[in-house]
């Protein structure tokens, strides 16, 4: 009886122990499986990151497999290497503005790209100014509240003038005007470090040099939102040279008002989801010839925006818009 109770246990330990040897060999197998099939994995490292950097700053790129963080001894490069540099950490560094290819590669054969933009961060306008002539940024400033807006909020403004003059530094909150005057006459330009909200950029509301501003070169990241009128009366606008585009979001209410030779040239490119009214947008502006038929505006306040323009084939115009001044229903 004794005997037959010990062979019972012999018996019992010994199929438990196949049965942890058999799943551990699943387990392994499994486990292994995982780690070698690459059927299930993508076969290139994926960057990410910041996708735009600005001159002279600075950001780090990391690599990705199936949205998983990938960890490894990299070789990491770029092209052309004057856009900007890379080290062994995917930090970059934006040297000049271009675009730039990023290229990363392991140990084991895993390979990746992609495209990082470097721009020159500085808001530069062009201005045509008379002998003698002073030109006054735009900035609806909060003198004591009397406007009702706040004051701009930047750390420090830097300011190039355009005409040689020494670099202007303007600490910041300020509730004065800014104005330069230039002894020659001629097209300058300034650019403008550190005002990247644009919300206080007014013509509006300080009209004084509307008349000497003809041109935006670069927007360089700058955000405009909640803003009114903020190239309005400007006659001698004629279009927008820069390439890239800026930010915009909030209410964008009679932007271009009675701008009466802007073409439009160099807007049909912005980004307007996350705007929320363009009321007068464009109205009063008899020379705008672009198409803005990408841009929808379906969800979006529009009264009046292209009245008074010189848009009047409907199949320029956005689509949604039922109520912009001339478009009597709404586009399909």
């Amino acid at each position: 009886m004794i005997v037959n109770t010990r062979n019972q246990l012999y018996i019992y330990i010994l199929v438990i122990f196949i049965s942890l040897f058999i799943g551990c060999k699943q387990l392994f197998d499994m486990t292994t499986q995982e780690s070698i099939n690459p059927d299930d994995k993508v076969i290139e490292l994926v960057i990410e990151g910041a996708s735009r950097v600005p001159v002279g700053a600075s950001s780090v790129l990391y690599v990705t497999l199936n949205n998983d963080r990938y960890f490894g001894n990299f070789l990491w490069d770029s092209f052309p290497e004057d856009i900007l540099n890379i080290n062994d950490l995917g930090m970059v560094r934006g040297l000049n503005p271009g675009v730039a290819e990023i290229t990363v590669e392991d140990g084991e054969g895993l390979v990746g790209s992609a495209l990082v933009e470097v721009y020159d961060p500085s808001l530069i306008t062009l201005w045509r100014v008379p002998s003698k002539g002073e030109v006054t940024l735009p900035l609806a400033l909060n003198r004591r509240g009397s406007r009702g807006i706040p004051p701009i909020e930047d750390s420090e403004l830097c300011i190039d003038w355009g005409d040689g003059s020494e670099v202007e530094w303007i600490i910041t909150p300020i509730f004065e005007s800014v104005s330069h005057t230039y002894e020659e006459a001629g097209e300058y330009e300034v650019k403008i470090r550190g005002i990247l909200n644009m919300s206080v950029w007014s013509f509006l509301q300080v009209p004084q040099s509307k008349e000497m501003f003809i041109d935006v070169l670069n927007w360089g990241g700058s955000v405009i939102s909640n803003n009114l009128g903020a190239f309005a009366g400007c006659e001698n606008l004629l279009s927008f040279s820069a390439k890239d585009a800026p930010l915009l979001g909030g209410s964008l209410q009679s932007m271009f008002l009675g701008a009466t030779n802007f073409t439009g040239k160099g807007v049909a490119h912005w980004d307007i989801r996350n705007v929320t009214s363009m009321n007068s947008f464009f109205e009063n502006t008899p020379s705008l010839q672009a198409s803005f038929s990408d841009w929808d505006v379906t969800d979006k306040k529009v009264s009046s925006m292209f009245l008074n323009s010189g848009l009047t084939n409907p199949l320029d115009h956005p689509r949604g818009c039922s109520d912009c001044g001339i478009c009597p229903d709404v586009l399909e």
